[in-house]
């Protein structure tokens, strides 16, 4: 098997990839930073596993609101957030 049809067998779906297009959208429209740490090369069309990110503090809640925005009109929801001080 060559490397495009590896990719293409590991695409993600579309719903998916347009979840994460409007995720990261939302960020830049509400001018919040971000980082996305790694494995993201071919976002957002291939996603590997989940997506783990870096934001300032001060934009945390902002952050989870977004995403608990697109979860609900998509039918999902957050089962675990993790918040970390040490970065």
């Amino acid at each position: 098997m060559g490397l495009t049809n590896q990719l293409q067998s590991i695409d993600s779906s579309p719903l998916i990839s347009e979840s994460v297009n409007q995720f990261f959208d939302k960020l830049d429209n509400a001018s919040i930073k971000y980082c996305i740490q790694r494995n993201y090369d071919g976002y957002p069309i291939i996603i590997t596993g989940d997506i783990d990110i870096i934001l300032a503090k001060n934009n945390f809640e902002i952050s989870i609101s977004i995403i608990e925005e697109l979860l609900h009109d998509n039918g999902g929801k957050i089962y675990m957030c993790y918040a970390s001080s040490y970065v």
